[in-house]
């Protein structure tokens, strides 16, 4: 059997009400457009047949004539309204009609699914109590799977959420940790290139302090004692002995300040020897020439 829906009567029932009313109101407006276009022709003939009236009547003539013609455009605007409104009820009746057939569909293959579902249930005997308990059985069990399995998915729910909880507080750990790291290790690049420059500072002034007060002279400059030690004195330290003297003796220790070091003379003469055209003394001095050396 077929039962009509409750809501699909009150659907169509609603849309046929609306349409009639539509349509009521389209003819009422079309019969009152018709009787003042009737008006306005008769007035319109008065007009033309007594041209010659005076101003007054023409005026009194004239002011019906302009109310007619308002009312007949006012009609007219409504005639168009309820125009719009019939072509979206014609539109909403097609949509309900289209939503009836799904309903009638649907209905009917409900029906069929309660009448399969009927004979299938009065085609099982019902005067067999062992297969009436195995499936009361069956389904017992099924409950107690259910809940076992319920109580499983909260369990595996709840670890799931801690498991999360504790992931989510060790990134944040982790990312704290990151942070320091890269703040120390900043501060231990900061450090290092702080000790990289005073080591430098450190060797910089290392080598000032090393550096022996001298300096380079033309090689026709040379002190004599040099130059004859350059030329193979047998005793190199016997030459420095005499050039230190003798550069004391030329120079004064006024302007020098002080005093070569005893040690440092070997060396110049070592180096002035290996090197002709050179010569190393101590700043302050005069350079001693050929002819200005003592002999």
């Amino acid at each position: 059997t077929q039962h009509t829906s409750p809501l699909e009567t009150d659907i169509t029932s609603g849309t046929g009400s609306n349409q009639f009313e539509v349509k009521k109101q389209v003819a009422e407006l079309k019969s009152k457009l018709d009787s003042a276009e009737r008006f306005l022709g008769t007035l319109e003939k008065e007009r033309l047949q007594s041209p010659r009236e005076s101003c007054p009547t023409r005026r009194w003539t004239s002011e019906p004539l302009r109310l007619a013609e308002k009312e007949k455009e006012s009609l007219n605007g409504e005639l168009h309204e309820l125009k719009i409104e019939n072509n979206l009820l014609k539109e909403k009746n097609a949509l309900m009609n289209h939503k009836k057939q799904h309903y009638e569909c649907e209905i009917k293959r409900l029906n069929k699914a309660l009448q399969d579902a009927l004979k299938l249930e009065c085609s099982s005997s019902p005067e067999d109590p062992l297969g009436k308990s195995e499936m009361e059985c069956s389904h017992e069990e099924m409950r107690t799977e259910m809940e076992v399995l319920k109580q499983q998915v909260q369990i595996y729910e709840e670890d799931f959420k801690k498991e999360r909880l504790d992931r989510e507080r060790l990134n944040q750990e982790k990312e704290e940790l990151q942070r320091i790291i890269q703040t120390s290790q900043s501060q231990l690049n900061k450090l290092n290139s702080q000790i990289k420059a005073c080591q430098m500072e450190k060797e910089k002034l290392e080598r000032q302090l090393k550096q022996p007060d001298y300096q380079w002279y033309a090689p026709d400059q040379f002190p004599p004692d040099v130059q004859h030690k350059a030329s193979g004195l047998p005793s190199e330290k016997k030459a420095s002995q005499q050039t230190h003297t003798r550069a004391e003796e030329h120079t004064g220790q006024g302007q020098l300040g002080g005093r070569l070091p005893a040690q440092c003379l070997p060396g110049l003469v070592t180096a002035a020897a290996a090197h002709p055209r050179l010569h190393c003394g101590r700043p302050g001095t005069t350079p001693l020439g050929r002819n200005g050396g003592r002999s």
